[in-house]
C-alpha cells in the first residue's frame, strides 16, 4: 500500500496538472505513510498560497521542515 502512496505523490509532483485534475480530491488521512502525508500536506499548502506545485517547489518548502528531519 505504501508503494501506491509513493506513486501517487510522485505523479503529483511530476505532472503540474495532476493535482488540479485528480489529486485535489484526496484527503491527508488517506495516506498511511507519514512521509507521503507530509508531502501531500505541503502540496495542499502550496496550492492554497497560489504557488506552482512541482518537485522543486515542494522540496524547497520541505527543506526546513522539522518533521522531515525524522525521515533522514
Amino acid at each position: 500500500m505504501i508503494d501506491i502512496q509513493r506513486i501517487v505523490i510522485g505523479q503529483m509532483l511530476i505532472s503540474t496538472e495532476a493535482y488540479d485534475q485528480h489529486f485535489h480530491l484526496l484527503k491527508p488521512g488517506y495516506f498511511t505513510d507519514a512521509l507521503c502525508k507530509l508531502v501531500y500536506l505541503t502540496a495542499i499548502n502550496l496550492k492554497r498560497k497560489g504557488l506552482k506545485l512541482d518537485l522543486l517547489t515542494a522540496s524547497t518548502h520541505l527543506e526546513g521542515n522539522e518533521e522531515l528531519k525524522n525521515f533522514s
